[in-house]
């Protein structure tokens, strides 16, 4: 009696594994508003990819890694690129609503309107008294004339006492019909209902006179206000 032959026996491929690491490495790469999350994915996808190419076969998900790596590196510099453009965009705003304050505060100051020049000065930062107010203008209508126009040449953010409230040095540039002044001005920079971004608030100013002499509020100030921001010579603009 003949024995029936079997066939051999079919090798069984063993079914491929998702590679977990690529996985997380796409999460991480789509992190939104964060570039160090999104290089970290990247990085991850790299070292996922070479895993499964090594692997010979036993790890999938080669797409998933490669989907990590371009992802992460665009993410990283969109993201930074639309934060360097907010960045400015926000100076630039800040800069601009600076010099409507710094406008308000000397031509209510010009025209004797002491009480109304105060909604540009932080009173609870730095305290400033009525006489001083009216001596500044005065000495201003004396030693200028009358002023035209002032703007805010340079502006330097710097910490202030507190973390959420900043402070900013700037150059000014002034404006009289006796011709131009150099000054500076600090801000602090403090947050309001109904304004999405910091509103400045005077805490000292200076404008440059003839023979190194000055205009100063508060009065008692005599230093410096910050030797970052260069103030050009006060004959007039550069």
């Amino acid at each position: 009696m003949n024995e029936q032959q079997s066939d051999p026996p079919v090798p069984v491929t063993p079914r491929a594994s998702f590679s977990a690491l690529a996985v997380v490495a796409v999460v991480l790469a789509f992190v939104p508003f964060c570039p160090p999350i999104n290089a970290l994915g990247a990085v991850l996808g790299v070292i996922a990819w070479r895993r499964i190419r090594e692997s010979m076969g036993r790890l999938a998900g080669r797409r998933t890694s490669l989907t990590a790596i371009f992802g992460g590196i665009f993410m990283s510099i969109v993201t930074l690129v639309g934060f360097q453009q907010l960045a400015e965009m926000m100076e630039k705003q800040q800069s601009m609503e600076m010099g409507v304050a710094l406008d308000g505060f000397l031509e209510a100051i010009e025209n004797e309107r002491y009480d109304e020049s105060l909604k540009w000065w932080s009173i609870r930062d730095q305290q400033i008294g009525h006489e001083e107010l009216v001596e500044f203008g005065a000495g201003m209508r004396a030693e200028y004339g009358e002023l035209e126009s002032v703007r805010i040449g340079k502006m330097t953010t710097v910490s202030g006492e507190s973390l959420f409230a900043p402070q900013a040095n700037c150059w000014i540039i002034c404006r009289f019909d006796s011709g131009v002044r150099n000054g500076s001005a600090r801000f602090v920079l403090q947050t309001s209902t109904g304004s999405w971004t910091l509103v400045p608030l005077l805490i000292e100013l200076r404008i440059d006179g003839e023979d190194g002499e000055e205009l100063v509020l508060p009065a008692e100030v005599t230093a410096p206000a910050d030797a970052s921001v260069g103030t050009p010579s006060s004959g007039g603009e550069e």
